[in-house]
């Protein structure tokens, strides 16, 4: 990822800027625009804002410390996804988007509050270059943005259109500050929450990326999920790689003979994380049960367990299993001697890409299953084991 840094030669000789900070969902980005920074120590995130005018001209162009809510104004913080097969959008007054009819025509609006309505849902069919056509399942139509002078400036699920020759059907859903913006390709504008004399908050592609109106959440139709995971470990890769001190122990022979056998004992505590996510495709929360391949890394390679992983997860978080270790060493010890034993292991990071199977439960019932090939499995253990036997010499 590139990031566009401007003007920023006065800005970094006053902050020390320590954390670029990539919030995403649960998910890698298909693809970001992004120049936002985070500094830990003093918890502000610093940007370019799109309303900064600047008294002077120094002050053009140059990072600013916000807080989080006011970081939203910054000139680009935008992460493109592709969103889920079926969808259901939520607008910034807490409703579900719903199929509405307005003088015959079909008209979307931010007014049920139950997903489980029929009306509330959606399906995304995406294009290779990242955009998408929406249709509404409750009319059976693509939205369109309409220009239509007599109706009103609104969004119209009346479109048979599958050639992509219209723009106007055309959608990118971008995610920045903590919700989805979708872009209209027609209008070069967002959708958003809009009420006129006609329709009361009525779904229109007239908004700007900053107005909270355009503040999209995202939401699956679906009660449970199981998906089945076909790792390529093939296409592994190994990276950061660190060597650990685990554990140590030690014993002191003061006499002049030797002492045979003397028992050590390493107590340590061992933690592996693994994780399934998808690289492109955006997920909701729902309650998810995977069935994957066990990988972990052992003498410094990708090693595939018998054992397969079977139970439940959340999607994209990382789910960490630690254990505690006793190793018991005998070692003989020579007169006036003291020997120090210390464990030692190799902690890697790896990740490798999968296809995956998902087979979801919506919420009216129905099973769909679908075949995904952006899955990406992370995952971190130690390995590697070194003993380390240290002799020193006491004074008689």
């Amino acid at each position: 990822m590139k990031t566009k840094i401007l003007n920023l030669q006065h800005a970094l000789l006053c902050y020390n800027l320590v954390d670029l900070v990539m919030k995403s969902l649960q998910l890698t980005s298909h693809y970001c625009k992004y120049d936002r920074f985070y500094h830990a120590r003093l918890g502000k995130y610093f940007g370019i804002l799109s309303n900064s005018n600047g008294e002077n001209e120094t002050d053009k162009g140059l990072l600013q410390a916000v807080d989080e809510e006011q970081s939203e104004q910054f000139v680009t913080e935008l992460f493109q996804y592709l969103l889920p097969k079926y969808v259901c959008f939520k607008g910034d007054n807490g409703k579900y988007l719903s199929a509405q009819s307005l003088h015959n025509n079909p008209v979307l609006v931010f007014e049920s509050e139950d997903i489980k309505d029929p009306t509330v849902m959606h399906t995304i069919t995406p294009n290779r270059d990242g955009t998408m056509r929406i249709k509404s399942d409750h009319f059976d139509g693509f939205w369109r943005n309409s220009d239509s002078t007599n109706l009103g400036p609104w969004i119209l699920a009346d479109s048979s259109d599958t050639n992509n020759d219209d723009p106007n059907t055309l959608f990118q859903a971008w995610y920045t500050g903590g919700a989805f913006r979708l872009l209209n390709l027609g209008s070069n504008q967002y959708c958003k929450r809009l009420t006129m004399s006609n329709l009361e908050h009525g779904l229109s592609a007239t908004g700007t990326r900053l107005e909270p109106w355009s503040r999209l959440q995202i939401e699956e139709p679906v009660l449970s999920r199981k998906i089945t995971a076909f790792l390529r470990s093939e296409n592994a890769v190994i990276f950061g790689e660190k060597l650990l001190n685990l554990a140590t122990a030690s014993v002191t022979n003061n006499t002049s003979s030797v002492m045979p056998r003397v028992k050590l004992t390493l107590d340590y505590t061992l933690m592996e994380m693994k994780a399934w996510q998808s690289k492109l495709h955006f997920k909701s929360p729902v309650p998810t049960l995977i069935i994957s391949e066990n990988v972990y890394m052992q003498y410094g390679f990708i090693a595939v367990s018998p054992m397969f992983f079977n139970g439940p997860i959340s999607w994209g978080a990382s789910n960490v299993k630690s254990f505690k270790v006793t190793e018991e060493c005998f070692i003989d010890v020579p007169p006036m001697t003291k020997m120090t034993i210390t464990c030692m292991g190799v902690m890697s990071n790896y990740e490798l890409p999968f296809s995956y199977r998902q087979t979801d439960e919506l919420v009216d019932g129905e099973m769909v299953t679908l075949q995904y090939d952006d899955g990406l499995y992370t995952g971190r253990n130690v390995h590697s084991f070194i003993y380390d036997t240290k002799e020193e010499k006491i004074d008689q």
